[in-house]
């Protein structure tokens, strides 16, 4: 590593008074290329919870065949938004029992998120909060 003034200068807490670069010059053919990411299906959309649901037999097919462009809200039906809670002490013991015991017998849901995601789904669509 070779010791530069200005890297001395900012060791000794001294203005280094040199100018700062304000452009890079990007050789052609070596632009940044954009990725697109493809998002995992979530378990409210995974075939297991649609059978086991009554009211998923009300929404229209997701097939690929008639499915050109996702719309921008089934991509935000698949992102996970966190929310704080904040549960009973034995509620929270009865979710993490559960969640065990799920697992453990090779169940879905089997993890907290999925039962809780379950759970609140049924809930809101009880009270016509959900379609």
């Amino acid at each position: 590593m070779e010791m530069t003034p200005a890297k001395l200068a900012f060791i000794k807490g001294q203005d280094t008074k040199e100018p700062k670069p304000t452009a890079v010059e990007v050789p052609a053919g070596k632009l940044p290329v954009e990725k697109t990411v493809e998002l995992p299906p979530s378990v409210a959309d995974s075939a297991e919870s649609r059978e086991s649901r009554s009211r998923a037999s009300r929404r229209p097919s997701r097939g690929r065949s008639s499915q050109v462009a996702p719309e921008a809200s089934d991509l935000l039906d698949q992102v996970l938004v966190p929310v704080t809670v904040r549960l009973p002490h034995r509620m929270a013991q009865a979710l993490r029992r559960a969640h065990l015991e799920q697992r453990l017998k090779h169940a879905k849901p089997d993890t907290q998120q999925e039962i809780v995601e379950e759970a609140l789904g049924d809930w809101l669509f009880k009270h016509e909060f959900l379609p």
